[in-house]
């Protein structure tokens, strides 16, 4: 009978599988409306994850564990349901990114999870950890494995043969194919692309017996675990103590080590730790030092031949030591630096999420961590160089590292989170309102109002009274970031509009149409002052390190010049010009002892 009797009673007769569909009122289908039913529950997914995020900020101000309620969360229950491969066309091959079982199986009988790893490209993984991911569109040659020649070689080869048939003589060195060229110049042609050949012992020696004693190696990585609460992303304990410090100072040469950059990842991580170390002056040639042996270091085996994650991570270091102690303060070294650390992460695949090559939890949850801490730091210098990111979301599916991960491997994981969800919204910011094309005056005003909305935790929110430190200094620090982070946006947002209003209307700027601009752009640069002044008063010696906040109250006081100078007859230019007395009140105090503020009062004076 069909309808059947089970269908009639719950109301669904029109589509009892009868083999065909049903028409329904107006000579309609029945299932005309299932994009409608998938973009509502897309949106209930989203309502659910929101929900879900702030259930778990809320458990971990009084708790470790996650609440009962996180043990399954719609992340789960949507990899779990058939909806979550029905609400998607399915990818080339038959493949689906939510189903990793290999229950299923396409149409040829292969499974699913195979037909998946295809259509996305093949992660090969070398006997050091160094990685290879080559994408489904790569040309067929990539994939085949070349002879372990000299890069430099299998280029001269080419390019010879290529214009002589019959060689010249044999190749068997890069003197015989290019006789004249003498190896300095052979040196200077192609210097880090030599990937193949086996570095200087002597200098692998020379480098390895500048590192610290065991003790001192220790309590410098202590430094960098406290400090990688705040101002950068740290490996696990276990992973940098257990792993890297032992690979290293139980390794009897470099050769022997069981990764080829893990010289160089801790390296990095002296130079970061030296920058914050108070037994040493702010930007002390300690720090310097590491920092050029983490440099020489990556190099003894190219990056670009033998990438890993501890690759990636050590430039991704490299990167954030370039920015804190760039003196300059123009950011364009580590925006450099930050833009080889994405590509070479794009060359492992990390980019993509790791369960298509069944690789363990803990190693997915590693690749995540990575991505979205390269995603965010390259978000942020684009954003401080006005230079266009080397990120885009729309390549990758990468899930946001689990916050049961990011607790167990940071306690203060939970401002790392708000800062890479941040950073997903700034790079929209970006591409919108900074793009080739203009945005209109509406679209400036949709962007303000997100960043005004971006929720941040209680916990996280400045604080200008009380006992600051009472939780500890990265937690004092972390509300400091947090308030910079979307004043900055907002200053930069409205910094055209602003001075267009200032330049119309000089009487009365905030009566011109770009008012909103005006009144934005002096309360982000009022906020930034005020924020400078409290931590100065209360971390001072920390900030003498800090340049970046120097620079930021450095554009801040610029808004209230302008205000005082072009708009001496507004209602702002009373206050504006206080402000401003109170930033060079702070700089000129501080310019004696701190590199960042004299080096800025120079160039202002010297203008």
């Amino acid at each position: 009978q069909v309808p059947c009797e089970t269908c009639t009673k719950r109301g669904c007769a029109a589509i009892c599988p009868n083999g065909s569909l049903t028409a329904g009122k107006g000579n309609r289908m029945v299932l005309a409306n299932t994009e409608e039913l998938h973009n509502q529950i897309e949106i209930m997914s989203t309502r659910i994850r929101e929900l879900e995020d702030a259930l778990t900020i809320l458990q971990s101000e009084v708790s470790d564990k996650p609440h009962d309620l996180l043990k399954d969360t719609i992340n789960d229950l949507l990899r779990e349901s058939p909806l979550s491969t029905a609400a998607e066309p399915p990818a080339p091959g038959g493949g689906s990114s939510g189903d990793s079982s290999g229950a299923a199986e396409t149409a040829n009988g292969e499974p699913k999870e195979d037909a998946m790893i295809d259509a996305f490209g093949t992660l090969a993984i070398g006997s050091k950890g160094e990685l290879n991911f080559t994408g489904s569109t790569a040309r067929p040659e990539v994939s085949l494995r070349h002879p372990k020649v000299p890069m430099r070689t299998r280029v001269l080869t080419s390019y010879v043969l290529a214009r002589h048939p019959q060689p010249l003589m044999k190749p068997t060195g890069e003197r015989q194919i290019l006789p004249r060229l003498s190896k300095q110049i052979m040196d200077a042609w192609l210097p880090d692309f030599d990937g193949r050949s086996q570095p200087d012992p002597n200098l692998t020696r020379a480098v390895m017996n500048l590192l610290p004693p065991l003790s001192e190696a220790i309590r410098l990585c202590e430094i960098y675990l406290e400090w990688g609460k705040v101002l950068w992303s740290p490996m696990q304990r276990s992973e940098l103590f257990d792993e890297v410090i032992q690979g290293v100072y139980r390794a009897e040469s470099f050769d022997s080590m069981a990764s080829s950059h893990y010289l160089a990842l801790l390296f990095s991580v002296f130079a970061l730790a030296s920058l914050f170390d108070e037994r040493k002056s702010p930007y002390s040639a300690e720090a310097q030092e590491y920092a050029v042996l983490s440099h020489v270091a990556l190099n003894f085996k190219s990056p670009c031949f033998e990438t890993s994650v501890y690759t990636v991570h050590a430039l991704l270091h490299m990167a954030t030591y370039l920015d804190l102690s760039d003196l300059k303060m123009d950011s364009s070294q580590s925006y450099i630096m930050i833009g080889f650390a994405v590509k070479l992460g794009y060359r492992i695949g990390i980019h993509l999420h790791g369960i298509r090559w069944n690789l363990g939890e803990v190693c997915v949850q590693k690749r995540s961590n990575m991505f979205w801490h390269l995603f965010m730091m390259d978000t942020w210098l684009s954003f401080a160089t006005g230079r266009p990111p080397s990120v885009s979301p729309v390549w990758t599916d990468v899930p946001y590292p689990n916050d049961e991960w990011a607790l167990t491997a940071v306690r203060w994981n939970v401002g790392h989170m708000w800062a890479l969800k941040y950073a997903v919204l700034l790079h929209h910011v970006m591409t919108t309102a900074f793009s080739g094309t203009p945005p209109t005056y509406a679209t400036i005003l949709e962007l303000d109002r997100k960043v005004r909305d971006f929720p941040v935790p209680p916990h996280l929110r400045p604080r200008c009274e009380g006992d600051v430190l009472a939780n500890g200094l990265p937690m004092h620090l972390q509300r400091h970031f947090i308030l910079a982070y979307k004043e900055a946006a907002l200053l930069n947002l409205h910094r055209t509009y602003f001075a267009q209003a200032l330049k119309d209307k000089p009487n009365d700027p905030l009566k011109h149409k770009y008012g909103p601009s005006v009144m934005a752009a002096y309360r982000s640069a009022w906020r930034m002052i005020v924020c400078q002044a409290h931590s100065i008063k209360t971390v001072p010696k920390i900030m003498e390190r800090m340049g970046i906040f120097w620079s930021q109250a450095f554009s801040a006081a610029i808004v209230m010049c302008m205000i005082a100078s072009r708009c001496p007859n507004s209602s702002m230019a009373q206050s504006a010009l206080a402000e401003l007395d109170s930033v060079h009140d702070t700089f000129t105090k501080f310019a004696p002892v701190c590199k960042p503020a004299q080096i800025l009062l120079v160039r202002v004076f010297s203008s």
